[in-house]
């Protein structure tokens, strides 16, 4: 849904669930997600949005300005992640008992097929690595749980 104006603000998505107030959200990358009432129409729903407007373009802006080490990651070696409040190295490897190992201050990562490795990217840019975050990635990249959307 497209509302034009002065400024044309795009909502990327409307979820519907059972609540009683609108809220808007803009993701990382300044997409605009509303979660609505199931009975809110979608003209009240343009208005919350027109009404916000300026907010809207605030985060925006704000989301762009942020420090380029939240940038999309490439997996490269020497590439530095956050992990424990701390930056430390990636040093890519051949073969290893585990996908993903965390010693001596770096991350060593398995070279593994393409799309295994995406679906490790995608994990990577959605949430922060914890020591839980870590186990279970390895724990997914064994199995072979990963795939691939779009």
């Amino acid at each position: 849904m497209e509302i034009n104006g002065e400024t044309a603000i795009k909502i990327e998505r409307i979820i519907r669930t059972k609540r009683k107030t609108i809220a808007l959200q803009i993701t990382d990358d300044t997409t605009l997600i509303v979660r609505a009432p199931f009975e809110v129409s979608e003209q009240t729903i343009r208005n919350v949005v027109i009404r916000h407007v300026d907010w809207i373009e605030k985060k925006k802006k704000e989301i762009l300005s942020r420090d380029p080490k939240f940038v999309k990651k490439e997996f490269v070696n020497g590439e530095g992640f956050l992990y424990l409040g701390k930056y430390y190295r990636l040093t890519i490897v051949d073969k290893q008992d585990e996908p993903l190992v965390f010693n001596n201050g770096f991350f060593f990562f398995e070279r593994l097929s393409t799309n295994r490795t995406r679906g490790v990217h995608q994990l990577v840019q959605k949430k922060r690595l914890t020591k839980r975050s870590l186990k279970g990635l390895n724990g997914m990249l064994k199995r072979g749980d990963l795939s691939i959307q779009g």
